[in-house]
């Protein structure tokens, strides 16, 4: 029987109502070896220990999760910014205002932003 610990990069893409997520295994915990896949705005990092018995394989629960990691060409803006530069986004604001969000991120698609997001301490733009 051996144990090991295997990372995971949390890969998010724009989705209907909510982002859809994809996990793919990376060597390294290190965001800026990552490669993102086309169409994903973010991603963030997990561990997990898998007990390897022959040939079964028991998976533990996912840990130790980062923060997120957005593409460099990302925006992130204060709700003062969002309510200077986008008052016409009242639905965002009045979320920013009623979630106490301070800050939010857009991610950028071809040459447009959207799919804004709250940005939380620990992301990172890359």
């Amino acid at each position: 029987m051996e144990k090991v610990t295997e990372h995971y990069a949390q890969f998010y893409f724009p989705g209907m109502i909510v982002a859809d997520t994809s996990n793919k295994k990376v060597e390294s915990r290190d965001p800026y070896k990552v490669v993102i896949p086309k169409g994903a705005y973010c991603f963030r990092l997990f561990s997990r220990d898998v007990v390897i018995d022959g040939k079964k394989r028991y998976e533990g629960e996912n840990y130790d999760y980062t923060g997120m990691f957005y593409r460099s060409d990302a925006v992130v803006m204060s709700l003062k910014e969002v309510k200077a530069h986008k008052p016409e986004e009242r639905i965002l604001i009045s979320n920013m205002e009623g979630n106490g969000w301070n800050r939010i991120i857009f991610s950028k698609f071809g040459d447009r932003l959207g799919w804004p997001q709250p940005f939380e301490d620990g992301d990172t733009v890359l």
